[in-house]
C-alpha cells in the first residue's frame, strides 16, 4: 500500500522537497546579509512635467511734471520712480504693495490716506517711516534714493510725494 501511495504522489513529494530547499536557501540569505537582486521594468513611464511659477507684482504710479502735464507710468516688480522738483509722485492700492525705489530730487512732504485702520509705509534704510492708525496724514522727506519701498495697510490707501 505504501508503495502505491508513493508511485501515485511521487510528483507532489518532489515539488515540496524543492519549494523546501528554496525556502532554506532563502532564509540563509536573509539571515547572512547576502542582498537580492531585483529587476524592475517600466514599460510606459510616466511623463515629467516642470512647472515654473512667476510671481509679478505691477505698481502704478502719477507723475506730474508740470501745472500742465501729467504722466502716469506703470513698472513690473521694483518699479522706479523719481519726483521731479516742480511735480509729484502719487500711488494707490489696496493693502501690502511694494512700490520699489523711489528717487526723490528736493526736500518733499508725502501725504498719505487711508480708510482702514491701520497704514504702514517704510523703505530699506528707514528714512521713510509711517505707522499710524489715523485716515490721513503727512511726513517730510528728504532728497534722497530709497529703496524698497513698502506699503502695508488695512483697506484702500493713496500716497502722493510733492515737493515743498
Amino acid at each position: 500500500m505504501v508503495r502505491y501511495w508513493f508511485e501515485d504522489y511521487w510528483r507532489y513529494l518532489a515539488t515540496a522537497v524543492a519549494a523546501l530547499a528554496v525556502g532554506v536557501a532563502a532564509g540563509v540569505g536573509v539571515a547572512t546579509g547576502v542582498p537580492w537582486e531585483s529587476t524592475e521594468s517600466v514599460v510606459n513611464p510616466p511623463s515629467t512635467t516642470t512647472v515654473l511659477r512667476t510671481r509679478t507684482e505691477t505698481a502704478t504710479g502719477t507723475v506730474t511734471n508740470a501745472p500742465t502735464s501729467t504722466q502716469t507710468a506703470t513698472a513690473q516688480g521694483g518699479a522706479t520712480a523719481t519726483v521731479p522738483p516742480s511735480g509729484s509722485v502719487s500711488y494707490s492700492g489696496n493693502e501690502g504693495k511694494n512700490l520699489g525705489t523711489i528717487t526723490v530730487s528736493s526736500s518733499s512732504t508725502l501725504h498719505w490716506t487711508n480708510d482702514g485702520a491701520l497704514i504702514q509705509i517704510n523703505d530699506d534704510g528707514n528714512g521713510i517711516a509711517v505707522n499710524s492708525g489715523a485716515h490721513s496724514g503727512t511726513t517730510a522727506v528728504e532728497p534722497g534714493t530709497y529703496n524698497n519701498v513698502n506699503v502695508n495697510a488695512s483697506g484702500d490707501w493713496t500716497i502722493t510725494i510733492k515737493p515743498r
